[in-house]
């Protein structure tokens, strides 16, 4: 989780922010309220599962979710394009390759970087799909469209427990740039 300052996001956003972060802004009209916080998934050949759980977590209707669908040239993943039509299945508006998708109560940012032309540069995968959803959750928080500072970061197989978006509210962090969260990893083996 990192935190934006609203007095450097502009010069940001016009000189180191991707592409989306600009696009998402054609989008804003069609925001119908603002959102208190958001997470951001890259998701490479997942499966539409985490969706799912995140439309059932208790803050999913005040929650702006941001999924960056991504793969190298050359790669061709099943499971990015049903997580591509599921989600545009509920599609509102589209502006090149950013969608602003409502399902259930679930407001979500769709980044289709999986696609011919949209491709994400082979040695670049998850780093900078990461980077596309922080810019356009920047770019939003700058524009009021988020409440908080505050950027969630996480992947597509993490369960994320109950008090996820309340670990912000529970210490003085006034002087704080960045939380790690406690995790537990489960392997195959």
């Amino acid at each position: 989780m990192l935190r934006v300052r609203k007095n450097i996001v502009q010069q940001y956003i016009e000189k180191y922010a991707e592409q989306e972060a600009k696009t998402v802004l054609t989008l804003l009209p069609h925001f119908d309220k603002t959102f208190s916080q958001c997470l951001v998934i890259p998701a490479y050949d997942e499966e539409i599962e985490f969706i799912e759980r995140f439309i059932q977590h208790p803050d999913a209707p005040s929650s702006l979710l941001i999924v960056v669908v991504n793969q190298p040239p050359g790669v061709e993943t099943p499971h990015n394009i049903s997580l591509y039509e599921y989600c545009t299945k509920y599609r509102e508006s589209k502006n090149e390759n950013v969608s602003l998708c409502r399902t259930h109560s679930t407001n979500i940012i769709l980044v289709n970087r999986f696609q011919k032309n949209f491709c994400i540069p082979e040695k670049q995968g998850v780093g900078l799909a990461r980077k596309i959803g922080c810019d356009i959750a920047t770019s939003l928080y700058q524009n009021n469209v988020l409440t908080s500072s505050w950027i969630y970061c996480s992947d597509a197989d993490a369960h994320i427990p109950r008090n996820y978006f309340d670990r912000n509210t529970q210490v003085d962090n006034s002087h704080v740039g960045a939380f790690v969260f406690d995790f537990h990893h489960r392997g195959e083996d």
